[in-house]
């Protein structure tokens, strides 16, 4: 019964995802307190997985017109949550994800998103202005855990 509701608010999330009243924070939010609340039925559903099913496209979508080495903190911030959800399912005692998934969920999510945004920037970016790029490592070491 428990993961039926589980199952059903993942669902209601993913609804309110289509139709934008939820963003990538809020929906790392979301998941960060699904978790706390049903760790148990957490794991049992892989809910990790639906999370990062969701994530994906919102992040592609959120994150589209960013531009990294303008203004790092605007795709990053969104991040934020995803990065706490990782720390709490990693902090959990009978953790909800296998080992590695934790790191994997947030891993998986960076190189489907924040990666090729930032890949694309610095092949435009010149050396001879190094400072937007270091504000832009200086900003992901900050958020992004090592």
């Amino acid at each position: 019964r428990r993961c039926r509701e589980l199952a059903e608010e993942v669902e209601a999330l993913r609804e309110r995802l289509n139709r934008g009243e939820i963003g990538l924070d809020g929906l790392g939010t979301a998941f960060s307190k699904l978790l706390e609340d049903r760790p148990k039925e957490f794991q049992a559903l892989q809910a990790w997985e639906a999370a990062l099913a969701l994530a994906v496209p919102a992040a592609t979508r959120e994150l589209a017109e960013w531009k990294p080495l303008e203004k790092p903190q605007d795709g990053l911030i969104p991040m934020q949550p995803w990065v706490a959800l990782s720390a709490a399912a990693a902090a959990k005692s009978n953790a909800a994800m296998p080992v590695g998934g934790t790191s994997r969920l947030l891993r998986d999510l960076c190189d489907a998103v924040l990666l090729p945004r930032l890949r694309a920037a610095l092949v435009d970016w010149s050396a001879r202005d190094p400072e937007p790029c270091l504000q832009l490592v200086e900003r992901c070491r900050d958020t992004l855990p090592a």
